[in-house]
């Protein structure tokens, strides 16, 4: 070969460059397509403007480009600091990995990335030194932790799992905002008509559309019973729009379980009595999918039956068994697998419980699952 046919082009500085364009994913496109803006090759930017740019641009869904911006610091930073910002940098290329469907390379890249990062995480050794204390390292650690939850329940080459965008920045202070979640709140109340309609137009990407629901279920989210152990409850946002649900009693079982296959066994007992077991279980808007909804609802819900009168001794809650990201959320607040059983659709599910006074532990101080469900 030549050496003109091999060489690299270059731009009007002399600079190489790679002429081929690219998607917002960073995949190569044919000569002469319209790719996106690349990030030039010599770019660094310093830390805090670097978090900007690499932030808008993973908001723009360009988790590629936003890893060239965070590799330029790494590349460039003192010594001590690389390992954190080579981290961030492979989080954003696991990001990418998962949205191109290939959740083996996700979840090592993911991985990788954590390692790297998580000496800076809260109580960690390096904890706030240098730019460590732009970056939000404990709430990268929560996100990154989700991710891999879903990542290994997903198969090679499946259409990504829809997935909140992560957050660089660490947050003001005085803000008291956990990562992701905001201020969220659970109403003890049933649902008011607009609500529920506002719920059975909820759409989810497949294979969560099994959960959608139609007209004729708006009579069902409004029915609460007069001591609250039957029915749903919203949860809000600071802003008071509804991110999500929680269902009690019989709106929180699945026909096929165990203790509902005696006639006349109410949903929310379990042999000795309503107050005995409470079924559970959560909803999440769909835009706020893998951003902490679930986790905080049912975090709230925990607090508010510990100050009943007289509280569930145990929670029970049911998912199917390949929601990987909904068994995660139970078993980092504490529940356990108890059964699995075949219900509708010929599915399988995992049946949960826990003690109510055990519920609630923190999760690990690096963000990972705590074992129980799988």
């Amino acid at each position: 070969m030549s050496a003109g046919a091999g060489a690299r082009e270059r731009d009007e500085q002399g600079r190489p460059q790679n002429a081929r364009p690219r998607d917002e994913l960073g995949r190569p496109l044919p000569r002469g397509a319209a790719g996106v803006p690349r990030v030039p090759e010599d770019l660094v930017l310093p830390p805090p403007e670097a978090l900007v740019e690499a932030q808008r641009l993973l908001d723009a869904g360009m988790p590629f480009h936003a890893h060239e911006v965070l590799e330029g610091v790494w590349k460039s930073c003192p010594e001590d600091e690389r390992d954190l910002w080579q981290g961030l940098a492979q989080l954003a290329v696991g990001l990418t990995h998962h949205l191109r469907g290939r959740p083996r390379g996700a979840a090592v890249l993911l991985e990788r990335g954590r390692g790297r990062v998580a000496p800076w995480r809260s109580g960690g050794p390096l904890a706030g030194r240098g730019s460590s204390a732009l970056v939000d390292v404990d709430g990268l650690l929560r996100w990154s932790g989700d991710l891999l939850d879903v990542v290994r329940e997903a198969d090679e080459g499946a259409p990504a799992e829809p997935t909140r965008t992560p957050r660089l920045r660490a947050p003001r202070p005085g803000s008291g905002a956990p990562s992701g979640t905001g201020r969220l709140r659970l109403e003890r109340r049933a649902l008011t008509p607009a609500e529920a309609h506002e719920v059975v137009a909820w759409r989810y990407p497949p294979p969560h559309d099994r959960h959608d629901l139609g007209p004729g279920d708006v009579a069902g989210l409004l029915a609460r019973s007069a001591d609250g152990r039957d029915g749903v409850e919203p949860v809000l946002d600071e802003a008071g729009a509804l991110v999500g649900l929680v269902c009690l009693g019989v709106e929180a079982t699945v026909p096929g379980q165990p203790h509902r296959q005696g006639e006349g066994v109410a949903a929310g007992a379990s042999g000795g009595g309503a107050e005995d077991v409470l079924d559970v279980g959560l909803g999440v808007r769909p835009d706020r999918l893998s951003a902490g909804v679930g986790g905080a609802a049912l975090a709230a819900l925990v607090a508010a039956l510990r100050v009943e009168p007289v509280p569930p001794r145990e929670v029970r809650a049911v998912a199917r068994e390949e929601d990987g990201r909904a068994l995660a959320v139970l078993a980092r607040a504490g529940l356990t697998a108890r059964a699995r059983f075949t219900g509708p659709g010929d599915d399988v599910f995992v049946e949960l419980r826990g003690r109510l006074d055990a519920l609630g532990e923190p999760v690990r101080e690096d963000g990972g699952a705590l074992p129980g469900a799988r």
